[in-house]
């Protein structure tokens, strides 16, 4: 298994998904990977791919599961939502991997077309990079950190 300190996924990279649906995993991000890659449909409102090393995948899944009471019927339509999007996915010898049709069309990504890898340190997503584009305008870097500042007095009381 990879280093826990190197799975952090860094950085945005552009690809281009080729006519057979794969797409080359950035480099530097492979040796995290090798474990195998699970891919599923984003499910903060974007129409992005997220992507996991499987054993974090695995950890995600197992903690949005529990916080699901049973008997939470839209907690559990939603649960299904992302079950029937999941991707297992192994990297070739070139580091690409095949997309499935359903992420390809959730994400808005032809065969063919280009593809933007970003970093989000547990996870990395696949982004159209038109539609990437479009969903950071006006984004302030500063909320980012009032958040952080934010949750740092919370931990603190």
């Amino acid at each position: 298994m990879a280093n826990e300190a190197k799975r952090q996924f860094r950085g945005a990279y552009d690809h281009v998904l080729d006519d057979k649906a794969r797409v080359i995993i950035p480099t530097k991000w492979r040796e995290s990977l090798t474990e195998g890659i699970v891919l599923c449909r984003s499910l903060d409102g974007t129409h992005c791919i997220w992507g996991f090393a499987e054993n974090d995948f695995t950890r995600f899944l197992e903690e949005l599961d529990s916080s699901v009471p049973m008997g939470d019927a839209e907690g559990a339509r939603q649960l299904r939502l992302l079950q029937s999007s999941i991707s297992e996915v192994e990297m070739d010898k070139q580091g690409r991997i095949l997309v499935s049709p359903l992420l390809r069309n959730h994400a808005m990504t032809p065969e063919g077309a280009n593809v933007k890898f970003v970093g989000m340190t547990s996870r990395f997503e696949m982004w159209n990079p038109d539609r990437y584009e479009q969903g950071q305008q006006g984004v302030e870097p500063q909320e980012l950190l009032n958040k952080y500042d934010s949750f740092k007095r919370s931990k603190a009381e």
